[in-house]
């Protein structure tokens, strides 16, 4: 395989070489969208086990060894050769690329009514897809990974391409300032309560998809902070299906 795929993604870019397989849908993610890039990332993937140099390794796991690049603008993974590992090391260097440019990669779902955003964020099995999918959002992000970027004070949500398995809802290369952080929990019906910005701060953080310490997590902290102080934070109960009452406001 060779060449390259250029992702576009939360303003910014990340080159694979060589290109991904076809089989890895990005769709609107490949094309340019014209304005400057707020980053330049380049990925090089090798379907080989890495040479010795432990002390290197960014991220391990058995099928992805992840070296970061001196300068923190590339990087080398070594995989198996899988599109699961390939994704991996694709969600590593957007990670990366976003925290040094005062963005966060968020294990959440986001969704966009009347052109305010609702970030999601959670673990698996807490709703993220059945609330992207059911509750009648206009655009849906994604079900499982979001960008929050935060500029003087204020958020921005960004679609990615990582959603979970079964994904029916169509990709979108966009972005959407951030209204309001829900907690989903399940309910019987449709409720929404309020949330204290210290436990939701603490929640988010639980949420973040990090993976290096020191400056960098103190960073991430900062950011969510900002996040959180800049938003409406609520919790809102739902049942498993449903359209929630989002054309309002005061009713989330």
């Amino acid at each position: 395989m060779a060449g390259k795929t250029s992702i576009f993604v939360g303003g910014g870019c990340i080159d694979v070489i060589p290109a991904l397989p076809v089989s890895l849908e990005m769709g609107p993610f490949l094309v340019d969208p014209g304005a400057r890039s707020r980053f330049r990332f380049e990925l090089t993937l090798l379907d080989q086990a890495p040479p010795p140099g432990a002390d290197a390794d960014f991220f391990v796991r058995h099928d992805l060894v992840f070296r970061l690049g001196e300068t923190r603008s590339s990087a080398v993974a070594y995989t198996d050769g899988s599109p699961g590992s390939a994704l991996a090391a694709l969600e590593l260097a957007l990670q990366v690329a976003l925290i040094d440019d005062d963005g966060l990669l968020i294990h959440a779902a986001a969704g966009v009514v009347d052109q305010r955003g609702y970030l999601m964020p959670g673990p698996s099995g807490t709703g993220k897809s059945t609330a992207a999918r059911e509750a009648g959002f206009d655009q849906v992000l994604s079900d499982e990974r979001v960008i929050v970027r935060a500029v003087n004070g204020k958020c921005t949500l960004w679609s990615t391409p990582f959603w979970s398995a079964g994904r029916s809802l169509p990709l979108c290369a966009t972005s959407a300032p951030l209204d309001t952080l829900l907690l989903l929990e399940h309910a019987s019906t449709f409720r929404r309560d309020s949330w204290s910005p210290d436990a939701a701060l603490t929640y988010l953080m639980q949420n973040i998809a990090l993976y290096e310490g020191g400056a960098i997590t103190l960073r991430a902290f900062e950011l969510a902070t900002t996040l959180v102080e800049s938003t409406q934070c609520a919790r809102i109960g739902f049942a498993l299906t449903g359209r929630w009452p989002l054309d309002s406001r005061n009713a989330a």
